[in-house]
């Protein structure tokens, strides 16, 4: 049995995973089988649609016939490959097979540019993952090996015609049952502290769920704001864009810190920042862990600019947004970072 193919990428995508998320009478559900233990706060990302077909192709290839051999080969994200939340599925693709081969087709990580990613309009790092078993079915430990190319989508491709399993350049994984499918050589990354060993806690940023409570321009958000109050009811819950902890009839608690003059700045990286509604509380989430500990936006104090220019400068933490990525320190996961902020 052979199953090949690009299945679609879509995260939160629980509703539509019948199948594989159906107990039908058992007590586990075949996602379960990707599940690992104390890593459940991980595993929500279990939940997109690319994930579910994996699970399926497995059955269908080494489950569901009494013949041993089987193939399964995507090309997907490729955060399976050593995030924790996919430490079960690992687990699990390496329990039935004989081989197994990474290809990991965005080396230059996420959204590289975009003359290097295979599909354009993905920003998101893909790979090619090939399992096989032969005809002796066997519990060991299988080979598994891994493969970076680099360059731009042309190189790729031109590479991609001259790859085989015996072709040079294929490093084996490490070991391990939930051990990252990167080559083992990269595992030095994973030596890194991670974020949690430095900083006090971690968290999201600010998740709005909304875009129309954020613009480039405050006298856009003025605009928006003022048709908003001024519709009635039903016109006004579409406008809001009501969600489960957002409605226009729910009292949403005061800021941490007391009255905030709203609108304010966030930083939206890579544009500048911009400046963030007056109807911010009807965010889906403003993280207030994060503007307590802050002591509200900037938090510090305003100190003079180093090259005596009029003005001030800002020392602040920066509010991070959504599932924004940091940089600058070498470790495994991002947070927010601080910040210096020239302020006219």
């Amino acid at each position: 049995m052979v199953v090949l193919g690009n299945p679609p990428y879509r995260a939160r995508a629980m509703g539509q995973g019948k199948w594989v998320l159906d107990k039908e009478g058992r007590q586990r559900s075949l996602l379960d089988d990707f599940r690992e233990p104390d890593h459940g706060k991980y595993e929500y990302k279990l939940h997109d649609l690319a994930v579910y077909f994996w699970r399926w192709s497995l059955w269908k290839a080494f489950e569901s016939t009494p013949d041993p051999r089987g193939i399964v080969a995507f090309i997907t994200t490729n955060a399976y490959l050593d995030g924790p939340g996919f430490a079960g599925m690992r687990r699990f693709l390496r329990d039935p097979v004989d081989f197994g081969w990474i290809v990991d087709l965005s080396p230059e990580g996420h959204w590289s540019p975009v003359r290097t990613r295979i599909f354009p309009s993905v920003p998101h790092p893909v790979c090619i993952g090939i399992f096989a078993r032969g005809s002796n079915v066997t519990k060991g430990s299988p080979e598994m090996n891994y493969l970076a190319i680099s360059g731009d989508q042309r190189k790729k491709f031109e590479a991609l015609k001259d790859i085989g399993v015996n072709a040079s350049g294929w490093g084996t994984c490490a070991g391990g049952t939930t051990a990252s499918l990167r080559s083992a050589r990269l595992e030095s990354w994973l030596q890194y502290p991670a974020i949690e060993d430095l900083l006090p806690f971690t968290s999201l940023g600010v998740t709005c769920n909304r875009a129309w409570v954020r613009a480039p321009e405050t006298e856009v958000l003025a605009r928006r704001w003022r048709r908003l109050i001024v519709a009635d009811p039903e016109e006004k819950r579409a406008l809001m864009k009501e969600t489960r902890d957002r409605t226009i009839d729910k009292l949403v608690p005061a800021f941490p810190g007391g009255h905030v003059a709203l609108p304010l700045r966030i930083e939206t990286s890579p544009v500048p920042p911009m400046p963030l509604s007056r109807a911010f509380p009807g965010g889906a989430s403003r993280r207030r862990e994060i503007w307590r500990w802050c002591g509200g936006v900037g938090g510090g104090g305003l100190l003079p600019r180093a090259d005596g220019c009029h003005g001030q400068a800002e020392l602040g933490v920066r509010l991070p947004r959504g599932r924004e990525t940091g940089g600058g320190l070498p470790v495994r996961k991002a947070g927010f970072r601080l910040a210096f902020k020239a302020v006219a």
